[in-house]
């Protein structure tokens, strides 16, 4: 058992049974090793929905507050961030997922709106 902060979600890479875990608490993002050891704290990353990629473990983070999307490796080193402009079709991401065929990722956005035809599914190619 680990014990910190207040988090959110919990993504795991079946390639290794490693888990990311948002620290709400501290602002940052945890990586535990398959037997729950601390691997890597990265910072700045408030809680988001986030998905790993099977393929090659990296992790997604949809960050709604701040409009952005993360994606880093899996040793931490970010890949790719859209700024809030290139931030489009994701307004409330309630989940995420890669297809471990192509690393396509996938989001579902879930609306305040009490109109139920506002919510949306948005494909992200992997490249």
């Amino acid at each position: 058992d680990v014990s910190f902060g207040q988090t959110g979600s919990v993504s795991v890479d079946p390639s290794d049974g490693s888990a990311w875990v948002p620290n709400l608490n501290r602002d940052e993002t945890i990586k535990f090793d398959g037997t729950g050891e601390e691997a890597v704290r990265v910072g700045g990353l408030r809680y988001g929905i986030s998905a790993i990629d099977p393929r090659d473990g990296s992790l997604w983070i949809a960050l709604p507050n701040e409009r952005i999307l993360v994606k880093l490796d899996s040793d931490g080193n970010e890949l790719f961030r859209t700024s809030a402009e290139d931030y489009v079709g994701i307004s409330a991401a309630a989940a995420m997922m890669v297809n471990p065929n192509d690393g396509t990722l996938w989001v579902a956005n879930r609306l305040a709106s009490q109109d139920p035809n506002s919510n949306s599914i948005t494909r992200f190619n992997a490249d």
